[in-house]
């Protein structure tokens, strides 16, 4: 019987590896996206940019190279009208 794979995605990596493998051994920091996702939906569901902010430096304190953070970071500062801001993350 053929072994069946899974493939796994997370944020813009993904790998594939067998049910029985265990996990990578790369050194990778963590999926912080979960964090951005929450930062989005507290700015969507209350209008709180405070709260947003803080998810996303969190999540660039784990990884300082998440571009979604940045990017919605960027976006926050945007609505604010914080264009120095902005242009600056």
């Amino acid at each position: 019987m053929p072994s069946k794979s899974v493939v796994l995605f997370l944020g813009s990596q993904s790998l594939t590896r067998s049910p029985s493998s265990t996990r990578p051994k790369s050194k990778s920091p963590p999926n912080v996206l979960p964090l951005v996702n929450k930062g989005l939906a507290l700015y969507q569901w209350k209008q709180d940019i405070s709260a947003a902010e803080r998810c996303c430096h969190e999540a660039l304190r784990i990884d300082n190279e998440c571009e979604a953070a940045v990017a919605t970071l960027a976006q926050l500062s945007l609505q604010q009208s914080k264009i120095p801001e902005a242009s600056k993350v």
